[in-house]
């Protein structure tokens, strides 16, 4: 009975963190071209139009923040420290909180990354822009019209016409 305790505190501190890490997802960015930062929001934009003429699908990298290690660690260290007692059990939560950290790194990078596409667009005047985003709720196929809007931050996004 006395091994079920001891699992008690780091089991609800592993389920716990897990919750936090996988509660991550919806940190995840929107580069569609329907989405616009507060900052963008009635700001001027520079609108070209053009001709849809090549979609290649692209993977957007996942971001390495410290959510996944932080959350990782904690957790890794959490079941680490169900383990042994005296100067092994230090050194398996060290070694759980490190084997951890670097897996929730890994989950986050991997959970944050997102399926995109690099939009080519042929101007009237003959010049190319590829424009690489997420497609959200637009559809897109080559031969479209489409906009090209260009805010005085340099976003650049793609819009069905």
């Amino acid at each position: 009975m006395g091994g079920m305790k001891s699992m008690t505190k780091p089991l609800a501190a592993a389920v716990a963190t897990a919750a936090l890490l996988f509660s991550t997802t919806g940190c995840v960015s929107d580069y569609s071209g329907a989405t616009y930062t507060q900052a963008e929001a009635r700001a001027q934009q520079t609108v070209y139009r053009g001709t849809l003429t090549a979609i290649e699908p692209v993977v957007i990298e996942g971001n390495e923040g410290t959510v996944g290690a932080v959350a990782g660690g904690v957790m890794g260290g959490a079941l680490g420290s169900a383990v042994g007692g005296g100067s092994g059990n230090t050194i398996a939560t060290v070694a759980g909180a490190l084997a951890g950290a670097a897996a929730g790194a890994f989950a986050e990078r991997n959970v944050t990354k997102q399926q995109a596409y690099a939009l080519e667009v042929t101007m009237p005047d003959g010049r190319v822009m590829s424009v690489t985003q997420t497609l959200g709720n637009d559809t897109f196929t080559v031969g479209q019209n489409v906009k090209v809007l260009v805010g005085s931050n340099g976003t650049t996004r793609v819009r069905p016409e």
